[in-house]
Parts: C-alpha cells; structure tokens; sequence
C-alpha cells in the first residue's frame, strides 16, 4: 500500500513538473508576442 501510495506521489511530482514547464514554455511564447506587437507600434 505504502509503495502504491509512493509510485502516485511520483507520478503527480512529474505530472506537475511536465505541466510548469509547459506554462514556461507558454508564457515566454505568450512574451515573445508582446513584445513582437510592442515592436511593431513602436515602428
């Protein structure tokens, strides 16, 4: 049980690493892009 319990824990630990990353990849796009049309008023 306890195992089971530990593999679980595991399991979340990389799902939530794997999802912030994933947010990290999103957000610097996400500020990439303002900063592309920030560009382009600015021209």
């Amino acid at each position: 049980m306890l195992t089971a319990l530990g593999q679980v824990n595991n399991i979340q630990k990389e799902f939530t690493i794997k999802k912030t990353k994933q947010a990290d990849h999103n957000l610097v796009a996400r500020i990439d892009e303002i900063q592309y049309v920030q560009g382009t008023i600015n021209l």
